[in-house]
């Protein structure tokens, strides 16, 4: 399981279908897992994700999210899973995902890139940028709700600006 915290600070999360990021903390509604699709349809979640893999996030719902046009709710398993497969594209690649890895997820549907707006808590697939507002940082469940730390988080803005960018591959 882990965390995806916007360059907001505050963490995606799911209720019930919609899917937000409204709290800086992290708690059961936003524990995620990336699993690969072959991975998911057997029970395997534990393989490890690397940058250009495709994949599924399963909220703590049991359903995974899902891109249908720009918006970002949850679908059931046993629909279309199509639209809930994602690109992972990692900032820093070589080693695969790791905490505090800067990630992208892009729509394997609208090749669209996930989004969080500073305007509101909604998280939506928009754009095809890979920029600032569409970057989120990978935080490992450490098995306990985690209030925000005193001291300052980590930067994600610092982590996409320390490596030169890279485009996806097409």
């Amino acid at each position: 399981h882990v965390f995806l915290r916007s360059f907001r600070g505050t963490y995606l999360d799911v209720e019930g279908t919609t899917v937000r990021a409204r709290w800086a903390h992290r708690g059961a509604w936003q524990r995620v897992q990336l699993c690969h699709p072959q991975a998911c349809a057997v029970g395997d979640k534990r393989r490890a994700v690397n940058n250009g893999d495709v994949v599924r996030v399963l909220a703590h719902t049991g359903n995974f999210l899902a891109v249908n046009g720009e918006e970002l709710s949850t679908c059931a398993p046993t629909e279309s899973l199509a639209i809930a497969e994602f690109i992972v594209h990692v900032k820093r690649t070589g080693s695969g995902l790791r905490h505090h890895s800067a990630v992208f997820l892009q729509s394997r549907v609208t090749e669209c890139v996930l989004d969080c707006n500073l305007g509101d808590d909604t998280v939506r697939a928009r754009w095809k940028d890979f920029g600032e507002w569409q970057g989120f940082a990978v935080e490992k469940d450490v098995g306990k709700e985690v209030a925000p730390q005193p001291k300052p988080m980590l930067n994600l803005e610092a982590l996409f600006k320390a490596a030169p960018k890279e485009q996806p591959a097409q």
